[in-house]
Parts: structure tokens; sequence; C-alpha cells
């Protein structure tokens, strides 16, 4: 098992919980890096701005999940993942405690 960061906003973390927190999707330009995560791997999920860790997804494989999600961009490349720890960005654990 590998753990990787997966970065949000505070508004494509909204997002991504409202559409069922089970596709998380990122830029072409990280393709080959996605390329890299295998099902059971685990997904850091940190809130950028805020700078708070707010989640855990364990990844359950490539996603061919084309529905809009984020109102932003696309975030074509995407993995189907399950939520293992999942909280709101004022209970996320701030990067300076750690």
């Amino acid at each position: 098992m590998k753990y990787w960061i997966d970065l949000f906003t505070g508004t494509t973390w909204a997002e991504f919980r409202s559409a069922g927190a089970s596709v998380s999707g990122f830029q072409n330009r990280m393709r080959n890096t996605v390329s890299k995560v295998s099902t059971g791997d685990v997904l850091l999920c940190y809130l950028t701005g805020v700078k708070h860790w707010v989640g855990a997804l364990e990844v359950l494989g490539p996603s061919e999940d084309k529905k809009k999600i984020w109102s932003f961009t696309d975030f074509p490349i995407r993995l189907s993942v399950k939520p293992i720890v999942m909280l709101d960005p004022e209970h996320g654990v701030p990067m300076e405690e750690l």
C-alpha cells in the first residue's frame, strides 16, 4: 500500500462530497502520476488555502465515470474511491500541527 496526496480547494472538496465521495479526479498533467496509483492505495486529502488535512480515501481502481462533479474544471483522470475518513474543513488537521 502506498500513500498519495490528493489536493482539494474548499469548493472542490464540497463538490466531491456532494457527488457521493466515490470518484476523485485529477488534471491531465497528472496522468503519469495517477497511472502509478494502485487498488488499495490511500489518497490523503489536503485542503489548500486553509492548509488542513481533511480525509483519506481508499483507491478502488480507475473510474470511467464521466459525470459532471466539479464546476471549475472537469478533472478527466479519475479514480474510484471509498472514504476511510472525511472531515469538514473546520475539523481538518492543520498542517502546522503535524
